[in-house]
């Protein structure tokens, strides 16, 4: 990838010259590609280009405010939940319902998550800090406040999975918990 990115004609410099604002830095031996100052708005369009223009049959997903996954196309967080249904003897959850035995959780449902929320059988639970970054469909399930916000829904599913074993547990019910918690938790700290 060092080799690669050199030849590329643009105006970010690939190197790991801390002083040089904005850069492209290859990581781990090749491992890793790391941009650094360019702002997050025009990096997704950026490094998808530069894959592009590389050659490579490859794919940057949003995973943070300054990451991105990037996986060979078509690969995404989805194929671990076909594979896991596929092992699976008896449904997941009852359609529509909001009752499942299984929940995603993650917090970027337009760009590294998409692939967990394409499973009607598992729904998608949202902790994105940016409510106005989960698209319109899933609101509904958003919580937000990232990892405080996963750990109130896990929080709120353990206690309906300890109450009624083997039950299957309400997403919609977790999310409502989830959300009390997280602004109870804003007030008491503000």
């Amino acid at each position: 990838l060092h080799a690669a990115a050199q030849q590329l004609p643009c105006t970010v410099p690939v190197t790991t010259d801390v002083q040089v604002v904005p850069r492209v830095e290859v990581r781990g031996n090749g491992k890793s590609v790391v941009y650094v100052g360019i702002p997050s708005s025009d990096s997704a369009r950026y490094v998808q280009h530069r894959l592009q223009l590389l050659g490579f049959d490859m794919e940057a997903k949003p995973a943070g405010r300054l990451c991105y996954d990037i996986l060979p196309a078509g690969v995404s967080k989805h194929l671990v939940l076909d594979w896991v249904l596929q092992q699976e003897a008896s449904p997941s959850s009852v359609s529509g319902s909001g009752r499942c035995r299984a929940v995603a959780v993650g917090d970027r449902p337009a760009g590294n998550d998409v692939g967990l929320t394409r499973h009607e059988a598992v729904p998608f639970v949202s902790v994105c800090e940016a409510p106005d970054t989960v698209p319109p469909i899933l609101r509904h399930r958003a919580v937000g406040h990232n990892v405080r916000g996963a750990a109130e829904v896990l929080r709120a599913l353990v206690r309906q999975a300890e109450a009624g074993p083997g039950e299957l547990l309400n997403v919609d019910t977790a999310v409502q918990e989830a959300r009390q918690a997280v602004q109870l938790l804003q007030v008491v700290t503000a």
